[in-house]
């Protein structure tokens, strides 16, 4: 009775363990970048959807406001990028977002994926210019997506430069803080050599 008791607790057990290990292996690589910006710490959490091989490097600027990212992988299917402010602020913060990108990429808040960019082994050069526009007090702890970039197998975008700026707006009251973030997608059929 004992031994069959054990045996099913192996087992749930065991299940349990691989259905982790199936949604975890889902999120094979993660990338955390932490910067200091004027009114507190801006934290860049990039996830990568099924990449066989990722490289990263990571550059700062001399204050920590201007941050550029490049990431090297193999058939990377869906990028996932999302920004946390946390400063010692008391208000809330609600996150929203105005697009200005080329044809080729859309954007849509709190959508994911798919990030297809046809069979290639791709370069993604991310560049990432912060900045903080207005004076405002420190903001609270807030969480959002900043940015999803979807290129459709259906578009003509192989080899080349797709350059866009995505200006992310943090509301609370009547202060507005706006981060200004650049990105140039340079996509070429490079392999990951690290």
């Amino acid at each position: 009775m004992i031994t069959r008791v054990f045996a099913i607790l192996f087992a749930t057990l065991m299940s349990i363990t691989t259905l982790c290990g199936v949604i975890y292996g889902h999120w094979i690589k993660e990338l955390r970048i932490h910067a200091q910006v004027e009114t507190g710490d801006l934290n860049v959490n990039i996830r990568c959807y099924k990449v066989c091989a990722l490289c990263a490097k990571v550059y700062s600027g001399s204050d920590g406001s201007c941050i550029r990212i490049d990431l090297t992988g193999s058939r990377c299917w869906m990028l996932f990028i999302k920004v946390l402010i946390i400063n010692n602020g008391t208000m809330p913060v609600r996150m929203n977002y105005k697009s200005d990108l080329p044809v080729g990429i859309n954007c849509k808040t709190h959508f994911i994926g798919p990030f297809k960019l046809n069979e290639l082994s791709d370069i993604l050069s991310i560049i990432k210019d912060c900045k903080i526009h207005d004076d405002i007090p420190d903001l609270d702890v807030g969480e959002a997506v900043l940015a999803c970039h979807v290129i459709s197998p259906n578009d003509d975008i192989k080899e080349g430069i797709a350059n866009g700026i995505v200006t992310y707006e943090a509301r609370f009251n009547s202060w507005v803080k706006t981060l200004c973030i650049e990105l140039s997608f340079n996509i070429t059929s490079s392999h990951c050599d690290n």
